[in-house]
């Protein structure tokens, strides 16, 4: 193999791979918010809040934003803000990050498992209907490694049932579908600022929302004192003030500073990671071993991590994708085989432990084979976001050089 990284410090490849980008900017931000004595805690719709609330509002063309100091913390508020019954079932991806699922449990709510597509990961919209016909209240999507889900589909499906959407866009800022942003394709969106996001903040987190309804009970829920106040004398949540659920889920004010120089920079990181995106696209054009990252039609994706899928049989895949991660990270390239598998094989539902959230959840026994495909075909490289096109191409040209001589091995045996 014609060892590429001639060319590339191995140090230097390496910070391609880091994330987030702290740089002179933020430090100085933060520095200003400090050195002026502006206040560490906010309890309304004021100061950087409701700068960073405002700024959303316009990215994601919604009505109203709400800060967490998590996504999960959002979405924890996005289910209690949908207002159904406790014991009810949720349509949910079994594909997914725990945190999409395990606040629903406190509410005494429940999911649904739902498969993936073996291509996309995302959530199958054939199975979301399964799961409305089995009595589901609502449905929540997460846009899986930054691609959107099939929306006009599953949309159809839950407006048929007369059941809310809520979408989990904390892979996908910045992915839109038939040219609306992901995070208004629903009736309520979460997102998470987590440090290694593409918005980002450290920590944080944000409710999206058009229905005022929705955004009054997430106030109520998980703000208190001048936020719950600011609705105003005829919300019929006034009666809440000052304390409201007595939660404090807000974001603190040095999140919200690093998130709004995030979202200034949102545009021109999407835009980036497009044009960063074909050139290690091209990589797998020819390659019959694995294929690059799903695209969709009708989706502008962006990407939380990069995940070429291995092919042909799921024998073959396991040993190919094993050879492919090892030579990529003698290369230089923090490849990985992906450890996170079903959540209807984690302990909570696999070993009944519901009654500690006070509800039946019980064990499954539904087959997800879609999801489980593309969980034993994934490979997992981290996204190049700090790389310069010049040093993308390059990585480009090191995943070719492996494929080729993965190929040329395959031959010979």
């Amino acid at each position: 193999m014609t060892n590429t990284l001639n060319a590339i410090n191995p140090t230097v490849l390496t910070q391609c791979f880091d994330w987030p980008p702290v740089g002179q900017r933020a430090i100085a931000n933060v520095s200003r918010y400090l050195t002026e004595k502006r206040p560490l805690s906010i309890d309304g719709e004021s100061g950087i809040t409701e700068k960073l609330e405002q700024q959303l509002k316009l990215y994601f063309s919604c009505k109203y934003a709400l800060l967490f100091n998590s996504g999960t913390s959002a979405l924890h508020a996005a289910y209690f803000s949908i207002n159904i019954p406790r014991g009810s079932a949720i349509a949910a991806p079994v594909y997914t990050y725990p945190a999409t699922v395990m606040p629903m449990l406190g509410l005494g709510l429940r999911p649904l498992f739902c498969d993936a597509n073996p291509t996309t990961s995302n959530i199958a919209p054939e199975s979301v209907y399964s799961a409305t016909q089995r009595g589901a209240r609502a449905v929540v999507v997460t846009h899986m490694w930054g691609l959107p889900c099939e929306m006009e589909t599953i949309a159809q499906i839950a407006g048929a049932a007369g059941i809310p959407v809520i979408e989990d866009i904390s892979h996908a800022p910045g992915a839109t579908y038939r040219d609306r942003k992901a995070g208004v394709l629903g009736d309520v969106a979460a997102i998470s600022f987590q440090a290694f996001k593409l918005l980002w903040a450290g920590e944080g987190g944000a409710l999206l929302t058009s229905n005022r309804e929705i955004y009054e009970r997430a106030v109520v829920f998980a703000h208190n004192q001048r936020r719950i106040s600011q609705l105003g004398a005829t919300s019929s949540y006034a009666p809440y003030a000052p304390y409201g659920f007595g939660l404090k889920l807000r974001i603190h004010p040095l999140g919200a500073v690093l998130a709004l120089e995030s979202l200034r920079n949102l545009p021109l990181y999407v835009k980036k990671q497009r044009a960063q995106a074909q050139l290690l696209d091209r990589s797998f054009h020819t390659d019959r071993l694995f294929a690059a990252p799903a695209q969709e039609k009708e989706s502008e994706r962006v990407y939380y991590t990069y995940k070429p899928l291995a092919q042909g049989s799921i024998e073959n895949a396991s040993a190919s994708r094993f050879e492919f991660v090892n030579r990529l990270r003698r290369e230089g390239i923090p490849a990985r085989i992906p450890d996170s598998g079903l959540l209807a094989n984690h302990a909570v539902f696999r070993h009944g432990l519901g009654e500690l959230f006070q509800i039946t959840i019980p064990q499954t026994i539904d087959k997800f084979p879609g999801a489980e495909d593309f969980f034993r075909r994934a490979v997992t490289i981290p996204f190049p976001n700090m790389a310069t096109m010049r040093q993308t191409r390059r990585i480009a040209r090191i995943i070719c050089d492996v494929l080729k001589e993965s190929a040329h091995r395959e031959a010979s045996i």
